[in-house]
């Protein structure tokens, strides 16, 4: 199957709402070897194909009608070799997420979930990594629900501290 070059580009607004919160770039899947631009700067390489990635572009982002359009530019490329046997394809080919949140929030993949089971009791060890992004200490509270299959809520774990200067904080509770 034939190998090539693709590029992506789309244009998009976002909202002044959302000024003051981080903006992120969430890339499920593109096959490989792919370089990426954002209002015209380059924000990096992700070689993969099959790994999710993701990129801050906060700072570099246009808010409201105002400031015009953000544009992001993917380039794939699959000319230089394959990670399998088979033939891959090329191109985006999973879902891409603009995503926003706080500057104080629970890190990406910042849950971590390992059940222990003794019998007919079972035991939670829940660990939780929250992440500070301003010049400022903060204290900060973070809830975990826990439901069961029917979506009824069975417990609550909840854990509090304190986050230095752009800097985390990982705790680590059961139940």
């Amino acid at each position: 199957m034939p190998d090539g070059i693709a590029y992506y580009r789309k244009a998009f607004k976002v909202p002044k709402s959302t000024l003051g919160k981080r903006v992120v770039l969430e890339f499920d899947g593109v096959m490989r070897n792919a370089s990426f631009w954002y209002n015209g700067c380059f924000i990096g390489d992700h070689y993969s194909g099959y790994t999710g990635f993701q990129f801050d572009v906060t700072e570099l982002t246009k808010y409201g009608d105002d400031e015009g359009d953000n544009v992001i530019l993917v380039r794939c490329d699959t000319t230089n070799g394959s990670e399998g046997w088979w033939y891959e394809g090329g191109g985006i080919y999973r879902h891409t997420w603009l995503t926003t949140y706080g500057n104080t929030h629970v890190d990406r993949w910042g849950v971590f979930v390992k059940p222990t089971v003794k019998g007919k009791e079972a035991v939670l060890d829940i660990e939780t990594t929250v992440c500070n992004e301003t010049f400022e200490e903060k204290a900060y509270r973070a809830c975990t629900t826990i439901v069961d299959p029917m979506g009824e809520e069975i417990g609550q774990v909840e854990v509090q501290g304190n986050l230095p200067i752009y800097g985390k904080d990982t705790k680590k509770t059961s139940n």
